[in-house]
């Protein structure tokens, strides 16, 4: 619906631009009803068009300017509903720029980690679809043999190896944990070590 509604809002903003972005030319005559008022009205119109006109001496051209205030309602409207389109893609608030309220820093996590586990679903939806419509066919048509490489987007929660290495080096040099323990090769991103024959 924000779709649709911001679409909307254009629509009029342009409606409103076409019709009062342009300043409105009127001319002060003496007697507008008789011929001469015909000429000017037609001198007027074409005025919107061309860049200069002659009056008569007793006319007075002017040019009426339109408030700028009333695209501010517009450029609000739009900023909300892209706000709301932000969060129903993202699916998360406090960390989305909520603004109005505040929320406690557990809370702002918790959306934050929902963000990334919406995100890491969307990352391996994509990682599944290019390995099944892409590289395998692609492997398929120019190989022999079935083994598929596999695509990858990488890390969306990006860590600090530097720091990391140092600390599993502390651990590892007083033997807190062993080096062939799964979970530190999953940590660093390592593939799993091949079970000897």
């Amino acid at each position: 619906k924000h779709w649709y509604s911001k679409s909307r809002i254009m629509e009029f903003w342009n409606l409103r631009l076409q019709r009062f972005g342009i300043p409105f030319a009127y001319a002060n005559a003496p007697n507008p009803s008789d011929a001469s008022g015909a000429r000017i009205l037609e001198i007027l119109r074409g005025l919107q068009q061309e860049a200069s006109a002659v009056f008569p001496q007793n006319v007075r051209p002017q040019l009426m300017e339109t408030k700028s205030s009333g695209d501010e309602a517009f450029l609000s409207a739009l900023e909300w509903h892209n706000q709301q389109i932000a969060i129903g893609i993202l699916l998360q608030t406090l960390t989305s720029g909520e603004g109005r309220r505040t929320g406690s820093m557990a809370l702002g996590r918790v959306h934050f980690d929902i963000l990334l586990f919406a995100l890491e679903c969307m990352k391996q939806d994509i990682e599944a679809a290019v390995d099944a419509q892409i590289i395998r066919p692609l492997i398929d048509a120019n190989f022999d043999h079935r083994l598929y490489p596999e695509f990858s987007l990488g890390n969306l929660d990006e860590k600090d190896l530097l720091r990391m290495a140092q600390a599993m080096n502390v651990l590892l040099t007083h033997r807190v944990v062993d080096a062939r323990e799964p979970i530190l090769r999953e940590l660093f991103n390592l593939p799993p070590l091949e079970e000897p024959a």
